[in-house]
């Protein structure tokens, strides 16, 4: 699919895009579906450290290394030898589950706390919906690949196929990326909700329900893809876990399956992957 711009849903989301006014492209991943968002951090001028905006940012770094995973799988599929469909599929199944999770997490947990704590019954409605629009052609991908690796047939990998499942949910899902960014910057609105505390309630709430498994798995496609030089650095340190911690889960988890963590954007140590030296 050639990439362009997703048609914004609402006049907020235009600056979120990336590559608005000139900021370059991540990594050569621009062969890929998806844009990456510009942060409210980015764009916040004095209010840089406004509870909304710290918010939506967390959100916007995180919608971040869900779109360049899928972009990395997208670009790098085509050029993944014979040999390498097992880890590559594994891989991607990886980036399924965590961006998975994250939505269940968000309808299961996130958004009732934001309704019961603006007040505001309905409030993300809107985002439930978006959630529905990408569901199904995101669920047939998903399943496509837990089918080969528990059948035994990632021989039969196509990256033909594999990228025509990612365009059927691309547009809907890059949809939702951005309008949550809004819907997050717009809960100044509702003066009686403390956002600093909503926060962190939110992130008890995610610590309490989290298996190990999440943090084999999932917590390493959130850090082996972000990049800890977009925007000038202003994210480097994100993110807000121990250092320890978060160096721990970069190493450690290349110890189950070393071989799918290849294909993220990052390495272990942080730095780019060579995306164009693997295609050739």
């Amino acid at each position: 699919m050639a990439r362009s711009p997703p048609a914004p849903g609402s006049d907020l989301a235009v600056p979120q895009l990336a590559d608005f006014n000139g900021m370059p492209a991540d990594l050569s991943l621009s062969g890929g579906p998806f844009w990456l968002l510009e942060t409210p951090h980015h764009r916040a001028g004095e209010k840089k450290d406004d509870p909304c905006v710290m918010t939506a940012t967390n959100m916007a770094l995180i919608h971040n290394c869900w779109i360049r995973a899928l972009n990395g799988l997208y670009v790098h599929a085509p050029s993944v030898r014979p040999t390498e469909f097992k880890n590559f599929v594994g891989y991607a199944s990886r980036v399924y589950a965590a961006i998975k999770k994250h939505h269940d997490q968000e309808e299961e947990l996130v958004f009732p706390l934001i309704e019961e704590w603006t007040e505001a019954g309905g409030l993300m409605s809107a985002n439930v919906k978006q959630h529905e629009a990408f569901e199904h052609p995101f669920k047939v991908w998903g399943s496509h690949l837990f089918e080969m690796l528990e059948s035994g047939t990632t021989s039969s990998f196509n990256a033909s196929k594999f990228r025509d499942q990612i365009d059927a949910f691309a547009v809907p899902l890059q949809t939702h990326l951005v309008d949550e960014i809004v819907t997050l910057e717009r809960l100044d609105q509702y003066p009686n909700c403390d956002i600093l505390a909503l926060g962190k309630r939110m992130e008890e709430e995610a610590v309490k329900h989290m298996e190990i498994s999440e943090l084999r798995d999932n917590l390493p496609v959130l850090l082996l893809n972000h990049d800890i030089t977009f925007e000038n650095g202003a994210h480097a340190t994100w993110p807000p876990l121990p250092s320890l911690m978060g160096f721990a889960i970069r190493r450690l988890a290349t110890f189950w399956h070393p071989g799918y963590w290849k294909y993220t954007t990052y390495s272990a140590s942080q730095s780019p992957r060579d995306f164009e030296a693997a295609k050739s």
